[in-house]
């Protein structure tokens, strides 16, 4: 009796063909056909908003902000680097 007689049959794999010339060509339209409608959504959406108004008026709050912030944060700074340079004089 031959010892491969004992072992269980290994499940088969699955009969996976590839697709056909024409499903794959169409997969690659749909692909591209997508890219290019995200793409085209995209470019709308940004001149939409970059014309608003409001979106423009909010835009220039937030970078009034920042810089606003970035004067503060070199200011303290500036007074840092004084104290310490002041000490070393002493």
């Amino acid at each position: 009796m031959p010892a491969d007689a004992d072992r269980p049959e290994a499940p088969r794999r699955p009969d996976i063909r590839p697709l056909s010339r024409t499903a794959s060509r169409l997969l690659v339209v749909a692909a591209l056909l997508g890219v290019l409608g995200t793409a085209v959504a995209s470019v709308l959406l940004l001149r939409h908003y970059a014309t608003d108004p409001r979106v423009l008026e909010q835009v220039e709050d937030a970078r009034a902000r920042l810089q606003a912030r970035a004067d503060s944060a070199a200011a303290a700074a500036d007074s840092a680097a004084a104290g310490r340079d002041s000490s070393r004089v002493e």
